[in-house]
């Protein structure tokens, strides 16, 4: 993929979107463009290292009850005080992820640092980053069922990008088709529901259907 195909990715400021991509080769190339492109840029690893998480997510002074609701939910605040070194990897992403969101960078990037973290855990996250508006969320990745927490969507194939709000996406099932993607299947389920006249609009959230 060019840099010139990559020129076409544009990216909502405060806002979480979702990268969609079905070209596992061209895995990293996508992060390293927006880190060249934007400024104050912190890219997760899905292999974290950083043993200073504990201490700076301890430091921090935070006011955000919906942040720390997140960190009891998904036990972070159980593991300060482990030794990071003794932590799995799915507990250190786990880190990594609120050490992101307290930092001060103004664009996050994951790819694959969410990998290790329990579904649970993972969704508590996915709908937490939907409602961030002080940072820009980038999760870059190739499971379909991501999309549905984002703000914005991106598509990414071989010859094809499809920039949009992720519900215009989720209902333009055609051009999800022709990009050569599958639909969420909380999408699909929702989409057939409407077309039975079941529900008069998309859900993607099982818990509202």
């Amino acid at each position: 993929m060019s840099a010139i195909k990559f020129n076409k990715l544009c990216i909502k400021t405060n806002t979480f979107t979702t990268i969609l991509r079905n070209n596992k080769s061209e895995k990293n190339n996508i992060s390293k463009w927006l880190d060249k492109k934007y400024d104050n840029v912190l890219i997760l690893s899905s292999i974290p290292k950083d043993n200073n998480y504990i201490d700076d997510i301890k430091k921090f002074n935070n006011n955000d009850v919906k942040l720390m609701n997140l960190m009891k939910k998904t036990g972070v605040t159980n593991l300060l005080d482990y030794s990071f070194n003794t932590l799995s990897i799915g507990e250190k992403q786990l880190l990594q992820i609120i050490y992101a969101l307290i930092s001060n960078y103004d664009y996050i990037i994951i790819e694959d640092a969410l990998s290790k973290i329990s579904s649970l855990n993972k969704e508590y996250i996915l709908k937490y980053l939907k409602y961030i508006k002080n940072k820009t969320i980038i999760n870059i990745t190739t499971n379909k069922e991501d999309i549905i927490y984002s703000n914005m969507t991106i598509l990414v194939s071989d010859n094809i990008i499809l920039n949009d709000k992720t519900m215009n996406i989720i209902n333009d099932e055609k051009s999800f088709k022709i990009a050569g993607f599958k639909l969420p299947f909380m999408a699909l389920l929702s989409l057939k529901l409407k077309y039975y006249n079941l529900i008069d609009k998309t859900i993607t959230d099982m818990n509202k259907m």
